[in-house]
């Protein structure tokens, strides 16, 4: 049963957050992916303080290496993690983000930073935690580009 909701909430992930997020220009999808990944499990069930089925998945099957829950889950996780690095390397090799820009230590950035978000959000920061997570985001995503004053996406 737990299988089967990770996998329903994986096809929801994908249906409601990647595929509206898809763009040509890698810097504008990223952007897109992460403020609409900002709130979607609230949009999603309708419900302000849910939380994300695989953070949670993944926090309480973290013991249990040998269960094919956490193993399907950290699948999930990586697949994900694996998804933002290859938009940042779209990046780097559009000549969006600068050429130097390590793409699996800005994607980890990138993906930890939601971590805590989904953390956050329903303790320290409830009321604006969106709003913050938002900013951050645009912050890093700026701070890789290989020009950021000639180049002004926004989603």
């Amino acid at each position: 049963m737990q299988l089967a909701i990770l996998d329903y909430c994986e096809d929801q992930f994908m249906l409601h957050v990647v595929a509206p997020a898809r763009h040509q220009d890698p810097l504008v999808q990223l952007k897109m992916l992460f403020s609409i990944w900002a709130d979607w499990t609230r949009e999603l069930f309708n419900e302000p303080h849910s939380t994300c089925p695989f953070i949670k998945a993944l926090v309480e099957f973290n013991c249990h290496t040998d269960s094919p829950i956490h193993t399907k889950v950290t699948e999930q996780h990586n697949r994900l993690f694996s998804y933002i690095k290859h938009k940042i390397v779209q990046g780097i090799e559009s000549g969006i983000f600068h050429p130097e820009l390590d793409a699996q230590c800005a994607a980890y950035e990138l993906y930890n930073l939601y971590l805590g978000h989904a953390i956050a959000k329903n303790t320290v920061l409830t009321e604006h935690a969106s709003e913050l997570f938002k900013r951050n985001i645009e912050h890093l995503l700026e701070s890789y580009q290989a020009d950021p004053k000639t180049r002004s996406v926004s989603a």
